[in-house]
C-alpha cells in the first residue's frame, strides 16, 4: 500500500453523538411547537364578578359563552352575531342533547344584555346554564353583639 496508514478491522468502540444530539433537538423543537398550540386553546381572559362562594367542577359537553361590556358575544374562541348565536346553539343542541352552557359576563356588562343572552340560550332548547364567577375563599362571619 502507498499510504502506510494502519489499517483498522477491529470493532469501533466510539459513539457518534452527532445523531443523538440531532434528534434530541428536534423533539425539543416539537415539544416548543407543542406547548405554543395548547396555549392558543385557552378562551379569552376576562374580569369577571367575584363571589364567595362557587361550586367548580369539570363537566363534559360544555360551550363558553362570552359577553362583553360593549355587547360583543363569543362562542367559545370566536366571535359571533346575536342572531347567528341560537342557531349555533341549536345545531350543538342536536349533537349533543346534554349540552351546557356556562354564560360569562364580564364585569361591566349590562344586566339587559345577560338576560337576553340567557333568553336566547333558552329558546335554543337548552336548559343547563351555569354562570361563571370567580371564586374567593369565605370571610368569616363577625359577630355583633
Amino acid at each position: 500500500m502507498a499510504g502506510g496508514g494502519t489499517n483498522n478491522d477491529g470493532p469501533i468502540s466510539d459513539i457518534n453523538m452527532t445523531p443523538l444530539v440531532d434528534i434530541m433537538l428536534v423533539l425539543v423543537i416539537i415539544l416548543m411547537v407543542t406547548g405554543e398550540f395548547s396555549n392558543k386553546a385557552k378562551l379569552r381572559e376576562i374580569d369577571l364578578p367575584k363571589v364567595y362562594s362557587g361550586v367548580t367542577k369539570q363537566e363534559r359537553k360544555k360551550v363558553a359563552i362570552t359577553i362583553t361590556p360593549d355587547n360583543r358575544i363569543w362562542f367559545q374562541e370566536s366571535a359571533i352575531s346575536i342572531d347567528a348565536l341560537e342557531a349555533k346553539l341549536k345545531a350543538r343542541k342536536k349533537v349533543t342533547p346534554e349540552l351546557i352552557v356556562i354564560l360569562r359576563a364580564e364585569g361591566g356588562t349590562s344586566y339587559k344584555d345577560v338576560m337576553k343572552t340567557l333568553n336566547i340560550i333558552k329558546s335554543a332548547g337548552v336548559s343547563n346554564v351555569s354562570l361563571a364567577v370567580n371564586s374567593e375563599p369565605k370571610r368569616k362571619q363577625e359577630v355583633v353583639q
